[in-house]
């Protein structure tokens, strides 16, 4: 986050957007693009892995039950240092990335498709794409009907 120092600096003295709830979603492409916990005070941030614990725990994933209480206690291994609170964690399970969350748990299966990869994709920021949840997949009621 050093590099865009100065965009907080500017963002954090603005009268009227210092403010307001600033919300980051911490991923981006190339190497060191996952950046969940690395924001400054004054911003939330959407939590990725409190999403992959959530979708673990639902699959029924062995010992998930700690790291999920560990998760909506707040993230702390994220968001305790430098002041940060717990509500710095934006605690989601699905957004953008391609399924409702009908979709993530009424189908079973995953289905290769350049949408699929996409989705999935953007749905796990760090590392390959996941499947988990019980339908991380291109086949649920709400899922195009073609790669885009």
């Amino acid at each position: 986050m050093d590099r865009l120092g100065s965009f907080f600096d500017i963002i954090h003295q603005d009268p009227l957007i210092s403010q307001v709830k600033l919300i980051a979603e911490p991923w981006d492409l190339g190497e060191g693009g996952y950046q969940v916990g690395k924001f400054p005070v004054l911003w939330a941030e959407w939590n990725g892995i409190y999403r992959d614990t959530v979708r673990s725990f639902w699959k029924s994933d062995e010992n998930q039950a700690s790291s999920l209480a560990y998760r909506l206690t707040g993230s702390s291994d994220l968001y305790g240092r430098g002041g940060r609170r717990p509500w710095a964690s934006v605690n989601f399970v699905t957004a953008h990335d391609g399924f409702t969350l009908n979709d993530l748990v009424s189908t079973a299966r995953t289905i290769a498709t350049a949408t699929t990869t996409i989705s999935r994709g953007a749905a796990a920021p760090k590392g390959p794409p996941t499947t988990l949840g019980s339908s991380i997949s291109g086949s649920g009621p709400n899922a195009p009907s073609s790669p885009r």
